[in-house]
């Protein structure tokens, strides 16, 4: 006789004593054995969760899995250790929206839930629309609230139930002081912080050579001699001459010549 047959357990789903034989082995547990014997194993693995009124669908691309008019997403089969009936568990994303993980053909892929509910209970989605949450909250996947639109579509709609926060309601309105503008700004406040002119790791010229090039371009000189001399591009002494670089020393370059 099986020594595994003449020990017993009781299972902690059927309080029933079974012999050692009618569970499996287990080396985290205190006797070696799972708690559960194979039967309520097998029983509670495939248990159908469903709430009153749940419909599920088949996921397009994804057979192993299938999402229902509550936003829930399960496993449709058992395969690579997940069981069957198996709700996923939904993360939000940067964007707000709740995506669940699964797999097709080895590889891993997470989609939004809203996007899987909507292919499912409204129809595939056509070409260039996108899903739009007709309540305005990204959380409240159930197909009655949503709906495809094309991307100006959904920009109105978010500007017309207020998602789109402009005018007196924008933060700038709101709370002026916040902004960093005027004396407010971090370049006004810490200057020293600043890479600037010479302090930039990429500069190539100083200040004095900055001041020396505006000064011959404010008397006619060529751009393109002016270059070669100093070894720079043509584009950089242009970019001198018309104030799109080295701005903080230009302006008072152009006080100091006219003076």
């Amino acid at each position: 006789m099986n020594n595994q047959d003449t020990f017993f357990k009781i299972c902690c789903v059927c309080d029933l004593s079974q012999p050692l034989s009618n569970f499996d082995k287990q080396t985290r547990g205190k006797d070696g054995y799972r708690a559960r014997c194979k039967s309520c194993k097998k029983v509670t693995a495939y248990k159908d969760d469903s709430l009153p009124n749940e419909t599920w669908k088949i996921i397009k691309n994804f057979p192993d899995y299938e999402v229902s008019n509550f936003a829930r997403v399960r496993r449709a089969v058992t395969s690579n250790g997940g069981m069957k009936n198996r709700i996923l568990q939904q993360c939000l994303n940067k964007g707000g929206y709740f995506t669940v993980a699964m797999k097709s053909n080895g590889k891993l892929f997470r989609k939004t839930v809203h996007s899987l509910v909507a292919a499912a209970f409204i129809g595939t989605r056509p070409k260039n629309l996108t899903v739009n949450h007709k309540d305005g909250k990204k959380i409240n996947n159930l197909p009655e609230n949503l709906e495809y639109l094309t991307v100006l579509q959904n920009i109105r709609h978010a500007n017309r139930i207020g998602l789109i926060r402009k005018g007196k309601n924008h933060p700038s309105f709101l709370h002026p002081e916040r902004l960093p503008r005027g004396d407010n700004h971090h370049a006004r406040k810490h200057p020293e912080k600043m890479a600037r002119g010479e302090k930039h790791g990429r500069a190539r010229l100083s200040s004095e050579q900055v001041f020396e090039i505006k000064k011959e371009l404010f008397h006619g000189g060529i751009a393109l001699q002016i270059a070669r001399r100093y070894g720079v591009s043509e584009g950089m002494v242009q970019g001198i001459k018309h104030n799109r670089t080295w701005k903080h020393i230009i302006y008072q370059t152009m006080i100091d010549i006219a003076e």
